[in-house]
């Protein structure tokens, strides 16, 4: 099997699953500089990632050490701070899909205006369904699959209405006319790699009541929607709709975070017969599932989990991954992931996918 490369690096802008979750986002520990001018201020930061794969046991996967990604933020505002522009710009020293068009592309890019009611933003930027993200680094099958960390091109309501001292409701709604083809779905996987379909009309809700109590400690419920429509460009009878709906529940308890989300699609299933289908169109139940504990304030400790329950494919795909993460200086940080993942068919025998170790150096600016 091919080296997979890997990871999503989650935005640390995009509207989180509830409360905050801690500072392993990536860009969540980078210190923005602004320069303010009586028209406004413009703001910069940005991530280094330095990785290192190393497969165990894993047929024709080889250890490989590169430059996984080059991250910068620009962030400019008007001076009273309510219309503003978000954009995020990465660089490899290869392309981090085949499909992708280059080794530069813009993650993020959206205008926003603040109003008294919630945000508007245009441009692109991140499908909300679920959790948006578990703080893994190596990834989670809802990615590989284009659940998670999606960037598409469209329009979204985003907002928190704070109800009582210890109560509030974070909102969003979501349309995008087209999708953005830069996510990271494994090639063969999504539409993002399919060359003669394309997702349209996507359109999402999400709504999540907060409780909080102490100074730490709150509870988060997310109710997610989305209904899309898929276009072959070859035959409109192979055209089909997308459903998800979506449920989860984040509890943070002083120095730990534990989470878990149930997703259910209905889609086109990905049989033996339909040679168009792909894991991702496949009716399936989706599950996250994981912990995070700040043993104390250089050292993180988590495990994450996911799987993927496919009808048409009758078949379980499984994630397992276990890490650690050392601050090691206020902008450099050590990150250390096993990953062990694997496809469970309901009759034949099992198929490693990937099981490695992964170490990352991370330096913010």
């Amino acid at each position: 099997m091919k080296r997979l490369k890997f990871l999503p690096l989650a935005a640390c802008l995009a509207l989180a699953a509830g409360p905050s979750l801690w500072a392993d986002t990536p860009g969540d520990t980078t210190t923005t500089r602004y320069v303010t001018t009586s028209h406004g201020s413009l703001g910069l930061s940005g991530s280094v990632y330095l990785y290192d794969y190393a497969p165990a046991a894993v047929s024709g996967a080889a250890n490989n050490f590169d430059l996984y990604a080059f991250i910068l933020n620009l962030d400019g505002a008007s001076a009273d701070g309510k219309t503003g522009l978000h954009a995020q710009f990465r660089y490899r020293d290869t392309r981090l899909r085949s499909y992708y068009l280059s080794n530069v592309w813009l993650q993020e890019l959206y205008a926003y205006r603040k109003t008294p009611w919630g945000d508007l933003h245009v441009g692109k930027f991140y499908r909300k369904v679920g959790i948006l993200w578990d703080d893994s680094f190596f990834g989670n099958i809802q990615y590989f699959n284009g659940l998670k960390l999606d960037p598409n091109y469209g329009a979204e309501w985003v907002g928190n209405e704070p109800l009582t001292g210890h109560f509030s409701v974070d909102y969003s709604a979501q349309f995008f006319p087209n999708n953005g083809n830069t996510d990271g779905s494994l090639p063969g996987r999504d539409v993002d790699s399919d060359p003669i379909a394309e997702m349209r009309n996507t359109a999402t809700l999400r709504v999540v009541p907060t409780w909080k109590w102490g100074k730490a400690d709150s509870l988060a419920l997310g109710f997610s929607a989305l209904n899309a429509s898929l276009d072959r460009s070859t035959t409109t009878a192979g055209n089909f709709s997308i459903n998800q709906l979506a449920t989860d529940a984040t509890l943070t308890w002083g120095p730990s975070v534990t989470y878990a989300e149930i997703l259910r699609q209905n889609g086109e299933l990905d049989t033996a017969q339909n040679t168009l289908g792909r894991p991702a169109y496949d009716s399936a139940v989706y599950l996250l599932a994981g912990t995070r504990w700040q043993v104390d304030p250089r050292i993180n400790l988590r495990f994450n989990y996911s799987s993927a329950n496919y009808v048409g494919q009758n078949a379980r795909e499984e994630e397992y991954v276990p890490g650690v993460v050392v601050s090691l200086t206020q902008n450099l940080s050590l990150i250390a992931e096993f990953d062990y993942w694997r496809l469970l068919p309901r009759t034949g025998g099992q198929s490693l996918l990937d099981r490695s170790y992964n170490t990352v150096l991370r330096y913010d600016f």
